[in-house]
């Protein structure tokens, strides 16, 4: 607290860590870190754009990592692996999105993610 040092991540991995292991402290530095996360969602969302279906996945993978509270990456997810012809994992995220609590869980998006959870499980 008495010493101002800047630390510099090169992936989200390094942000999580640093989070966890405290070496990032105080609400405005968690939540310059924690923003990687929204970045990494809104790039899977790109390439999602682009049919880049495995790149988008990855992202939503690291933004789950760099910032746990956050269910878009859930969807994202989701609908990657869907494209990707994954349906059970797909059914697992819409799932896993249909049943957060967390602030960013859209209720329009709630209910087609647990329409289709269930139209993925179904044979």
């Amino acid at each position: 607290p008495s010493e101002e040092r800047w630390v510099s991540c090169r992936d989200y991995r390094e942000v999580a860590r640093a989070i966890k292991d405290m070496i990032v402290r105080g609400a405005p530095a968690i939540g310059c870190a924690a923003a990687y996360g929204v970045a990494l969602v809104a790039r899977g969302s790109a390439h999602m754009g682009l049919l880049q279906y495995d790149a988008a996945a990855a992202d939503y993978t690291a933004a789950r990592a760099a910032d746990p509270s956050l269910a878009s990456p859930l969807f994202g997810l989701a609908e990657a692996y869907r494209a990707l012809g994954q349906s059970a994992k797909a059914a697992e995220f819409y799932r896993e999105y249909a049943a957060s609590t967390a602030p960013d869980v859209q209720p329009q998006l709630r209910d087609y993610a647990a329409r289709n959870a269930q139209a993925l499980a179904s044979p």
